[in-house]
């Protein structure tokens, strides 16, 4: 992802807009508080099924991005593989700095400080 997105995400963990970790994410869900999940693309298997799960179940849009290190960084807890963000506003604006990404062809292939890695400079010509 870029810096936009990790920024982002630092801004809705200050505001107080988010929840993080599996028990807490799903307790927000049940109270149907959660606008968007994102999960991190280390999480284990069961963690990602379980989102998918609460994704179907509850109506929600996930993104799987990243990784645990990166995203705890970015809210400021530790080992964090799943969030939930509660504010309409910022998962609307993470699901289009998502989106701008994912059109570019580019989204998953920056590394966790917004670089291009070898390859996708080739595909991009840059």
């Amino acid at each position: 992802m870029n810096n936009a997105f990790l920024t982002l995400l630092g801004f809705a963990q200050k505001a107080g807009k988010l929840v993080a970790g599996e028990d807490t994410v799903h307790i927000a869900l049940k109270k149907k508080k959660v606008k968007l999940l994102i999960v991190a693309g280390d999480a284990s298997d069961n963690t990602k099924d379980r989102a998918n799960q609460w994704k179907a179940s509850f109506g929600v849009e996930l993104l799987d991005v990243l990784d645990k290190d990166t995203l705890s960084q970015a809210i400021g807890k530790s080992n964090r593989a799943l969030i939930g963000v509660i504010d309409q506003g910022f998962a609307t604006q993470m699901l289009k700095l998502y989106s701008s990404l994912k059109t570019s062809d580019t989204v998953n292939t920056l590394d966790s400080e917004g670089a291009l890695d070898a390859d996708s400079k080739e595909k991009t010509g840059e």
